[in-house]
């Protein structure tokens, strides 16, 4: 699409440009006399230029195209798809869910929940089974208590009452460490699993695609319920209209060291740009980014990528084609007193249009164009 829209500015500038033809072919045929004079003037008049101070660039151009910031997005885990949210050339706010999976991990929750429903409830069991050893042992040791109090220490059999009771008192305080032990240690795995379970819940509900800054759903692959999703895999497709990116062909990063800045032409207007080496897709073409677009800046129209490897300001610049060379020395003919002269300079950067005189000239010299 992109050298057809070209081939069709080119045919339109080309019919533009006979058509102008013909009408100025009309035109000398129909004041000949006035035309000829003005050819025969201007061609008999010396073509003298202005030596003047002004800026120059050495830049490399290349053919840009506008086009939104895209972002590819995915699912954090891997799963089964389940549902978008959106619909494809929907506007979305940041946050907002835009897809969601099925998570592999759902089965594992539940067998965790059943699991822990089981620690849980023999927890209580045993907790209730120890309460009930407890009380069934200080209801004793209190009988016990209650005979001891009744007897007098020299009737028959109080030794054995006394021994009884220290016995059931022991059995008590063992019964007391054994449910602290059970239970330090059986509050310790329900916590262990309980805390396993939130994470793989937070996992599971984790595993949706949010929109990561406004945009426009620019893409949505073909996913029917159910079907499996990788990590790398990258359903979604945002595009973000607040950016205007601008992709030309790929320029190895070394060379862009070499570059001091950048800026694009549209429409005979400048546009500051910025280099994003990290954008995706860098190693097949390299992106801009408009500084600050206006509403000439449309997606999908052509730019012209302007990167300057070297400017100077305000020094003496004067048309190359002006200049002439003679054994490797630069000279032009100058207008001195009406006489032509030839006058030796030294020269510094050029581009493609002007070239820079460092000595020679001053500001103001009337020069001989080469033709």
């Amino acid at each position: 699409m992109y050298y057809v829209d070209r081939m069709k500015k080119i045919s339109i500038i080309t019919l533009s440009a006979v058509l102008l033809f013909v009408a100025g072919c009309h035109k000398v045929q129909e004041e000949p006399v006035q035309e000829k004079e003005l050819v025969e003037t201007t061609t008999d008049m010396p073509q003298l230029i202005t030596v003047t101070s002004g800026d120059i660039k050495v830049a490399e151009y290349y053919d840009g195209e506008i086009n939104p910031s895209m972002q590819v997005l995915q699912f954090p885990r891997k799963g089964n798809f389940l549902e978008y949210k959106v619909l494809l050339g929907e506007t979305v706010k940041k946050g907002q869910v835009v897809a969601v999976t099925k998570p592999e991990c759902k089965q594992e929750i539940e067998d965790l929940n059943e699991h822990l429903e089981e620690l849980r409830k023999d927890y209580n069991n045993q907790v209730t089974s120890y309460d009930l050893q407890i009380a069934t042992n200080g209801w004793q040791a209190g009988q016990f208590r209650k005979i001891i109090v009744a007897m007098s220490p020299d009737m028959k059999g109080f030794d054995d009452v006394c021994i009884s009771f220290e016995l059931l008192l022991a059995e008590g305080e063992k019964i007391e460490v054994q449910k602290k032990q059970y239970m330090e240690k059986a509050e310790k795995e329900i916590a262990f699993q309980e805390a396993k379970l939130a994470r793989l819940e937070a996992k599971n509900e984790s595993n949706i695609i949010v929109a990561p800054q406004d945009g426009t759903i620019a893409y949505l692959a073909d996913l029917k319920v159910g079907d499996p999703i990788g990590v790398n895999s990258y359903p979604v497709v945002l595009a973000d209209t607040k950016r205007s990116l601008v992709q030309c062909e790929y320029i190895p990063a070394p060379d862009m060291e070499e570059v001091k800045f950048v800026y694009g032409v549209k429409d005979g207007k400048e546009y500051e740009m910025r280099y994003l080496p990290d954008e995706k897709g860098a190693d097949t073409y390299t992106f801009f980014e408009v500084a600050s677009p206006d509403e000439s800046i449309c997606f999908g129209e052509d730019i012209k990528v302007v990167m300057v490897t070297e400017s100077k300001e305000n020094v003496l610049i004067l048309p190359t084609g002006c200049i002439r060379n003679d054994s490797g020395e630069d000279y032009v003919y100058c207008d001195v007193n009406g006489e032509k002269e030839a006058v030796t300079i030294e020269i510094g950067m050029s581009d493609e249009i002007n070239t820079e005189i460092l000595s020679g000239l001053e500001e103001g010299d009337i020069v001989y164009a080469s033709n």
